[in-house]
């Protein structure tokens, strides 16, 4: 009797192992989405950084040529 309980404590171990193995996955996952999330902003931010110094760029070159 000792045995079977024992596996079952082996079993019940493996099982919480398991959980939590997947409970850090999700975790991972998550913190992988925010941080490209974030990412994504900041190049959508200077890509929009680009297009208005190009503008100012041309802008001022078209005075110098005046």
């Amino acid at each position: 009797m000792r045995t079977i309980h024992h596996m079952t404590n082996i079993e019940s171990q493996k099982r919480l192992n398991n959980v939590a193995r997947e409970g850090a996955a999700r975790n991972d996952a998550e913190r992988e989405r925010r941080a490209r999330g974030d990412w994504e902003a900041r190049a959508r931010a200077a890509e929009a950084d680009v297009a208005r110094l190009a503008g100012k760029l041309h802008a001022a070159q078209r005075e110098i040529v005046r």
